[in-house]
């Protein structure tokens, strides 16, 4: 391998008050051969000036910073691609300029890389949502107790849809056929499915590295009626997107679980809404041909008692009186009924109270 071993592109937009602490977890890595791309998406605030402060701390890292400045606002799809361009790592970590790192991360993903000569390396990691912190394995035990391999067990969603806990090879990403994202929600996924099919060898470091904070101040964590459908829509487009792909390459039977996964999870964006008639139409017809699925199950989806219960009673219209008994622990579904089920739904309600709310994408 020839140049720069690793860059990190790190996307920032309305995150001063913690870039700090990013900005050092990067600079501090134990990796010396790296490149830092910060991508400012025309941030109001002036967090390229706290980048700039911590990087005199850091002396050895001043050659190796690039800050590419947007003069509007592009969003989070257009300030990645942008870094990537600008990237000239083997290998690419995609940051999040509110998340952080352990000092170690960079050597020991890279190291990984090339031990196994792998495309993409996952990691597990923290999630901190203030004084509190839980470890986050990537791969769900179910997928690992079956014998899925790394590549079917992220394209069939049994691993967390995430670019920053992933060092991904630099030629996959720019290369022709790979497939981005069309609208920002569910962003992620899109590009990990895309990435994930063509690496030829994903590797696994069983260790959390990464720190994924909750940040109640980002997009993601906003939650009303409007910003709802926006990432209802969102998802649904981006979810096409990754199905179209899979079905071109040949290999939407295989990864027949993933596609329903991403299907279900995006009509339950609708779940906090489907109190209202238009809402519960919209639910009904959103990827309408995975409905039977939902109740009798298919040879990729086996549907439990309780799916059974959860979808009878939205499509009877029941779910808004039933919701605060479906979240208890006797009625709680599989995994793909969690997007709406166990974070939007209480916690919009709990929004229209409290005036804010989080949710852990």
């Amino acid at each position: 391998m020839n140049g720069v071993k690793v860059s990190c592109v790190i996307a920032a937009y309305k995150v001063a008050a913690f870039i700090e602490q990013c900005a050092r977890s990067l600079f501090s890595q134990t990796l010396a051969d790296m490149e830092f791309v910060f991508v400012d998406d025309a941030s109001p605030d002036d967090g390229m000036g706290i980048v700039r402060e911590v990087l005199e701390a850091f002396p050895a890292r001043k050659e190796q910073v690039k800050i590419v400045r947007h003069e509007r606002n592009q969003g989070i799809i257009q300030t990645r691609r942008d870094g990537l361009a600008e990237a000239t790592g083997d290998y690419i970590l995609f940051v999040d300029g509110d998340d952080w790192m352990e000092p170690d991360l960079a050597e020991n993903l890279y190291n990984k890389a090339v031990e196994t000569e792998a495309d993409m390396v996952v990691c597990d990691f923290y999630v901190n949502e203030g004084a509190n912190q839980y470890q986050s394995p990537a791969f769900r035990d179910e997928a690992l107790e079956r014998g899925d391999d790394y590549r079917k067990a992220i394209i069939n969603r049994m691993a967390g849809p995430y670019v920053w806990n992933k060092l991904i090879r630099r030629s996959l990403l720019t290369k022709n056929g790979f497939v981005w994202p069309v609208r920002p929600h569910g962003e992620d996924i899109v590009i990990i499915t895309s990435a994930a099919y063509y690496s030829r060898t994903i590797a696994y470091v069983e260790r959390p590295l990464n720190h994924y904070r909750i940040n109640p101040q980002s997009m993601m964590n906003r939650i009303d009626e409007n910003h709802l459908v926006r990432m209802y829509e969102d998802y649904k487009q981006n979810m096409m997107a990754i199905e179209v792909f899979l079905e071109r390459q040949g290999c939407g039977e295989e990864y027949a679980e993933g596609i329903y996964s991403n299907k279900l999870r995006t009509k339950n964006h609708l779940l906090p809404l489907v109190g209202e008639r238009k809402y519960w139409r919209l639910w009904k017809n959103t990827f309408p041909e995975i409905n039977k699925t939902l109740f009798w199950g298919n040879k990729s989806h086996k549907s439990s008692y309780r799916d059974k219960i959860w979808y009878l009673c939205i499509v009877t219209g029941l779910y808004p009186r039933m919701r605060k008994f479906l979240v208890k622990k006797i009625f709680r579904t599989g995994q793909d009924w969690k997007i709406g089920a166990y974070k939007f739904d209480h916690l919009y309600k709990a929004s229209k109270l409290r005036g804010k709310a989080q949710y852990v994408a």
